[in-house]
C-alpha cells in the first residue's frame, strides 16, 4: 500500500510540475505574440516620433483592429479576470493587455487595453480612463505627452481630444462643454464609425484611472406617489442595468459588492422617504455584504432592502467586499431594485 501512495504521489507531482511547465510555456507565447502584433500595428501606423501624429495615427489602426462584440468569446478572452488577477503570483501573471492584443474583440474597456499596450510598446505611457455619467459608462485610454499633460484616445469611438491644433485630454474636453463649446470642437475624428455622442454628457461624469477614488453618486427621481421598479424578475442583469441608465441612477446597480473597481464608490440618495428593495439572482452570501456601509432595515435570502430618507443615502465601497474563495467572486447580481415612496412624515416619526 506503501509503495501504491508513493507511485499516486509520484505521478500526482508530475502532473503538477508538467501542467505548470506548460502553463509558463503558455504565458511565454503569449506574450511574445503580443508583443509581435503591437509592433506590426506600429509598422502600420508609422512612428514618426512626434506624438500629435502618432497618437492619433496608431489610435485609428488599433480602432480598424477591433470587433465590437457582446458574446461568443474564446476561452482565453472569458479567463482574463482569473489569469490577470493580483492574486496570482506576478510571475504566473498574464501582463495586462496581452489577451486584448491575441483576442481583440469585445466592447471598450478591451481595446482600450490593446492600445495601452500598443502604446506601452511604442514608448508612450497611459493608462486605461473611466468615465461614467447618470446614462452610461466608458472606457477610453489617457496617454501621457513628454512633461506630464495627459490627451484622450478613444478607439471605441474613434476619436481624440483636439482642440485647436493640439491635443487635448478628458479634462480640458469636459471644461470645455461646461464652458458651452460643442463637444465636437473638442475632439476630432479618427475613423469611420466616429461617434462623439457619449462625451456630450462629460460634464456630468466621474471619470478617473483605474486606481483613482471614484465616488459615483445618484438621486432617485421623484416617485410622485407611485412605487418605481427596474429591470424584471428574470435572473439576468442587462434589464436592470439598461433601466438604472434610463432613470439617470447609472448603470451600475446591478450587482452588490465589488465586480468592476475596488476604488469605486457607489451612493444613492433619495428625495424623499423611500424604502428601496434590491432583488438579488441568488442566494445572498457574506463577501458582498461587507461592502454596504449604509445598514440595511431587512434581509433575506434572495432580497435586502433599505428605508432611506434625504440626505442619508444608500452608501456600498466596492472594495470593502471580501473575495468568496467558494464562489471566485465577491458580488451578488441584482435582479430587480423596487423603489416605493413612503409618507412624507416617516422621518419626522424615525
Amino acid at each position: 500500500m506503501s509503495r501504491l501512495r508513493i507511485r499516486l504521489a509520484t505521478m500526482l507531482a508530475c502532473s503538477v510540475v508538467i501542467a505548470f511547465g506548460s502553463y509558463m510555456t503558455l504565458r511565454e507565447v503569449l506574450i511574445y505574440e503580443a508583443n509581435r502584433r503591437a509592433d506590426h500595428l506600429w509598422d502600420i501606423a508609422g512612428h514618426t516620433g512626434d506624438p500629435k501624429i502618432d497618437l492619433p495615427r496608431v489610435t485609428a489602426v488599433v480602432a480598424a483592429n477591433f470587433e465590437q462584440r457582446t458574446g461568443d468569446f474564446p476561452l482565453l478572452w472569458q479567463l482574463r479576470p482569473i489569469l490577470v488577477s493580483r492574486l496570482l503570483p506576478e510571475f504566473m501573471r498574464i501582463p495586462r493587455g496581452v489577451i486584448a492584443m491575441i483576442y481583440p474583440m469585445g466592447w471598450c474597456d478591451m481595446v482600450a487595453r490593446e492600445l495601452r499596450y500598443v502604446l506601452w510598446r511604442g514608448g508612450y505611457q497611459a493608462t486605461l480612463w473611466n468615465m461614467v455619467t447618470p446614462e452610461s459608462a466608458h472606457t477610453a485610454v489617457r496617454a501621457e505627452l513628454p512633461g506630464g499633460r495627459g490627451v484622450l484616445l478613444d478607439p471605441y469611438f474613434q476619436l481624440v481630444g483636439w482642440r485647436g491644433k493640439e491635443l487635448v485630454g478628458p479634462r480640458k474636453i469636459r471644461s470645455d462643454i461646461l464652458d458651452g463649446q460643442a463637444v465636437e470642437k473638442t475632439v476630432k475624428s479618427v475613423g469611420p464609425e466616429y461617434d462623439p455622442g457619449f462625451y456630450a454628457l462629460l460634464d456630468q461624469a466621474v471619470m478617473g484611472a483605474p486606481e483613482d477614488f471614484l465616488d459615483i453618486q445618484v438621486k432617485v427621481p421623484p416617485l410622485r406617489g407611485k412605487t418605481m421598479v427596474i429591470g424584471r424578475k428574470d435572473e439576468f442583469v442587462n434589464d436592470v442595468i439598461s433601466g438604472g441608465a434610463t432613470a439617470k441612477l447609472t448603470t451600475y446597480w446591478s450587482y452588490i459588492g465589488h465586480k468592476y473597481n475596488r476604488a469605486w464608490t457607489r451612493t444613492m440618495d433619495v428625495s424623499e422617504p423611500t424604502r428601496v428593495t434590491f432583488v438579488l439572482t441568488e442566494k445572498l452570501f457574506d463577501a458582498p455584504l461587507k461592502s454596504i456601509i449604509t445598514p440595511w432595515a431587512e434581509k433575506s435570502d434572495n432580497t435586502i432592502s433599505w428605508v432611506l430618507t434625504p440626505g442619508h443615502p444608500l452608501v456600498i465601497r466596492d472594495g470593502l467586499a471580501e473575495r468568496s474563495w467558494l464562489r471566485l467572486r465577491s458580488y451578488v447580481s441584482v435582479d430587480q431594485i423596487i423603489f416605493e415612496p413612503l409618507p412624507r412624515t416617516f422621518a419626522l416619526s424615525q
